[in-house]
């Protein structure tokens, strides 16, 4: 989570503080969102899938766990522009 910020701050020539400060806004919120996610998919994983579609399978967590990060990290953004529009 740390490293997708940080790299879509840096490809989007954004200042690294503003950076640093999203990163730190959504470290908690994608933490708590990948200890729920990626147990349940590994019991799945080991328990359920059949060891020749595991591979599918955690490739299918992977692309909703994407979609997952990139939530947390925009509501981190979203959340960080408002509290600087407000002072503004």
């Amino acid at each position: 989570n740390t490293v997708y910020g940080l790299l879509l701050g840096v490809l989007a020539l954004r200042d690294p503080r503003e950076v640093m400060r999203d990163v730190k806004a959504a470290f908690v919120p994608g933490f708590l969102a990948s200890i729920k996610f990626w147990p349940v998919v590994h019991l799945v994983t080991f328990g359920l899938i059949p060891i020749e579609l595991q591979l599918l399978w955690i490739d299918v967590a992977e692309i909703v766990w994407v979609c997952i990060l990139s939530q947390v990290n925009n509501e981190g953004i979203g959340h960080g522009n408002t509290v600087n529009e407000e002072s503004a």
